[in-house]
């Protein structure tokens, strides 16, 4: 069972397109921006159908997302932001078929994403990519990332 995607970039690089192909089934999709540059949106091409949709604030912001399937909104997440000390808070909320929930998540000024322990530490390797966060009180170590550098040429 082989499986393949590719894609079609537009002169500023973004993805503008995907065909994806897998077990004799194929699927082509677009991807939309706004004039900021901001994906905005992205549609089925066969079925003309909206398949997800990103909305944004006067800074940029995502505040609504919306998956859509069969024509319909399926799930929506809603995003509202504050200042709290350091960190920009942002508040979640979630409304699919089962309910509604809701999430907070602390941001530092790098765009580290604290989920909602901004007590963590973030720890970074000697290029400044941060490599994971350690929890100074359990010394328990999360959202853990590894790069790879190759020398120069």
């Amino acid at each position: 069972n082989k499986a393949s995607r590719t894609f079609k970039n537009n002169k500023n690089g973004y993805i503008i397109s995907s065909h994806w192909k897998s077990s004799g089934k194929e699927r082509n999709i677009t991807y939309e921006y706004n004039k900021k540059g901001h994906y905005v949106q992205q549609i089925d091409l066969e079925t003309n159908a909206v398949l997800e949709k990103y909305d944004y604030d006067s800074n940029n912001r995502v505040i609504k997302y919306e998956l859509w399937r069969n024509g319909k909104i399926f799930s929506t997440k809603t995003y509202s932001y504050s200042k709290e000390g350091d960190f920009l808070k942002a508040m979640i909320t979630s409304t699919d078929e089962k309910g509604t929930s809701a999430e907070t998540n602390y941001f530092d000024s790098k765009g580290n994403n604290y989920k909602s322990n901004k007590n963590l530490q973030p720890v970074y390797d000697s290029y400044g990519n941060r490599l994971h966060f350690k929890n100074p009180t359990t010394n328990e170590i999360t959202a853990e990332q590894k790069f790879h550098y190759y020398p120069k040429k």
